[in-house]
């Protein structure tokens, strides 16, 4: 989405802090109803570069250029299927929302159709003082309030969908702060919740007054690399197909054509080992790979095993971990699994 105008944000949040009567920050709980890092992810923060590159506010690229919001990604198709809430961050009043915008795939004709409408299924709530906070991407008829209500701080708004200008299932979270400079100018800033509005003594990390609430940081444990999803299937599903859900039973049949293990991930580096194991019912290695990324990837899908010969599987427990595994700038090794376990019978 374009980028707002004056929208240099180690500017404008100055200007915004040291102006005479600035607007008093406002306190977010966790817009979602989920646990980040286990049931929900935050694959793109805010764009905090003022120019064409992209930097969130640890100066990493979990983002991209002039994103405006915060991405609380959920594992898939089928947890979106299920329904996770949406809540109001602060009490407020509803002063725009959107419903009827179908949940769809990123193709080119289902961008040309939301031209105009990139945030799908929204709401817009205002919290006074110039203070907004805005929700996209819902699913389609979840909706649950209308222009003019009222809403406390965790009040249900809808659910978490896939509309709009949405590669995958998540809710987009915005605040906005709507301003003067310090010559009476209007100006609207999009303000990152991590940083909030206070001038930061370092150029990388939080602000010194954040906006979550001591609950909701608490939660937002950052994540650099995110192993969000994996399984076992009989046969190396393709990625839309994983995305979709339904592809990690519990139980594979020792007749299976093949035993393989998947594994979905935001946030891959260029230089990351990436390495995938397999372990047996005895204890042995069944398989084992690793490779090196060869660039940056938002997002990166991964499967391997073996196939079935003449014998059945041995049957038992298959235990399977997928790490990123991430050089410092220390010289110190990083790591981020997931680990399934199947059981062949």
């Amino acid at each position: 989405m374009r980028r707002l105008p004056i929208l240099c944000l180690l500017i404008g949040l100055a200007l915004a802090a040291d102006r005479a009567g600035a607007a008093p920050p406002i306190r977010l709980d966790l817009p979602i109803d989920c646990v980040p890092g286990e049931t929900c992810w935050i694959p793109n923060y805010v764009d905090v570069d003022p120019g064409p590159g992209a930097r969130n506010f640890r100066c990493d690229p979990l983002t991209y250029d002039a994103h405006k919001g915060t991405d609380f990604a959920i594992r898939d198709l089928a947890a979106m299927r299920q329904g996770v809430t949406v809540r109001a961050a602060a009490a407020g009043t509803v002063v725009g929302r959107r419903d009827g915008v179908t949940d769809a795939d990123l193709t080119e004709s289902v961008r040309a159709a939301v031209r105009g409408r990139e945030c799908g299924n929204g709401v817009l709530v205002d919290h006074g003082a110039g203070w907004f906070t805005r929700y996209c991407h819902l699913r389609r008829g979840s909706v649950a309030v209308r222009k003019g209500d009222r809403v406390a701080a965790g009040d249900r708004l809808g659910l978490v969908g896939h509309s709009g200008l949405a590669e995958f299932p998540h809710l987009h979270f915005q605040v906005r702060l709507d301003a003067r400079t310090p010559d009476g100018a209007k100006t609207t800033l999009v303000i990152d919740p991590f940083i909030g509005i206070g001038r930061r003594a370092d150029a990388c990390g939080p602000g010194p007054e954040p906006l979550w609430s001591e609950t909701a940081a608490a939660a937002l444990v950052y994540l650099p690399a995110m192993p969000y999803a994996a399984g076992f299937y009989y046969r190396p599903p393709k990625p839309d197909e994983a995305r979709r859900g339904g592809m990690a039973p519990d139980e594979l049949s020792v007749l299976s054509p093949n035993l393989v293990l998947w594994a979905d991930t935001y946030g891959v580096r260029k230089g990351d080992v990436l390495r995938m194991t397999i372990t047996g019912p005895g204890g042995g290695t069944f398989f084992a790979s690793e490779i090196r990324a060869e660039k940056d990837q938002a997002r990166f899908y991964r499967y391997g095993g073996r196939k079935r010969k003449a014998d059945p599987w041995p049957a038992g427990t298959y235990s399977g971990v997928f790490e990123v595994i991430r050089q410092g700038p220390d010289g110190r090794e990083k790591r981020f699994a997931i680990r399934r376990r199947v059981t062949v019978r």
